[in-house]
């Protein structure tokens, strides 16, 4: 998670992580605060940099947490297969326990479901935001930094266009859920 002081401006390295667009890297001003800057992504209808960056402000858990509540909205209007709603609660298990045993559960939970899900991303993102990413009994290996976050925002894009003609709508719902955690 950025700093506290990160929080209030932006920087460089934030949006390096967040992986912008040039359009989205154009609009970039360091007196910006992160939450004018999503609001100047959403004015200009860079949906998808709006998405990443919101999740690399929040950080892993966070990021998580943002993306179960947009999927698990967004995907009670597409139907869940019982593999999907289960990668869903795995990740909830793991926002509510933040344990190892619940964050390997998500992992596997992430597999049945498919990280090429939603449901799946989220339960992954969960996996790959703190820990080791290695098989249980053997040397740690951290995951990549920053990765969780990624990979959260790839589920809510994911969720986004299941419903193509409402990607605008569903994008802005969203983004209000995202902006709730980040301060003015």
């Amino acid at each position: 998670m950025p700093d506290t002081e990160q929080l209030h401006t932006l920087s460089a390295e934030l949006l390096a992580n967040a992986e912008l667009s040039e359009g989205a890297q154009k609009l970039f001003r360091s007196d910006l605060t992160p939450a004018a800057y999503l609001a100047g992504l959403s004015n200009a209808g860079l949906f998808p940099d709006a998405v990443k960056f919101t999740a690399q402000v929040l950080g892993a858990k966070k990021s998580v947490a943002w993306a179960a509540a947009c999927v698990r909205e967004l995907g009670a209007e597409n139907g869940q297969t019982e593999q999907q709603k289960a990668a869903l609660a795995a990740a909830q298990q793991w926002l509510t326990e933040a344990n190892d045993e619940a964050r390997r559960a998500a992992q596997k939970a992430a597999e049945l479901a498919k990280i090429s899900t939603p449901e799946g991303c989220v339960a992954i993102a969960a996996f790959f935001s703190e820990g080791s990413i290695a098989p249980p009994h053997v040397q740690s290996v951290p995951p990549p930094p920053n990765v969780a976050a990624k990979i959260a925002a790839g589920g809510i894009l994911l969720a986004v266009i299941k419903e193509p003609k409402m990607a605008v709508q569903r994008f802005e719902r969203c983004l209000q859920l995202g902006l709730k955690e980040i301060p003015a």
